[in-house]
């Protein structure tokens, strides 16, 4: 499998369960029903969590820092942390 197949997937599957999470949205305001409601709910729970644990990635891999250190990682250099303060 190639990096462009594996990153399609991946939006296809961000677009699947957007679908369902809005599906589930439209279906707890028109019916007012906790079955829809708890899985709205804890999917739009989960993927907060998991945006927000992914910004924080982008945020740290966006120093200068953090690119020396996955370029590292990625061409199997070593990875070498400096303290913070010094």
């Amino acid at each position: 499998m190639d990096a462009q197949e594996g990153v399609g997937k991946g939006i296809i599957a961000v677009g699947v369960i957007g679908l369902l999470i809005a599906c589930l949205g439209c279906a707890t305001g028109k019916t007012k029903n906790f079955c829809f409601a708890i899985p709205y709910g804890l999917l739009s729970f989960i993927l907060t969590i998991v945006f927000l644990v992914l910004s924080l990635i982008a945020m740290g891999a966006s120093s200068d820092t953090g690119k020396a250190a996955m370029f590292a990682a990625a061409c199997g250099g070593p990875i070498v942390i400096p303290k913070v303060g010094s």
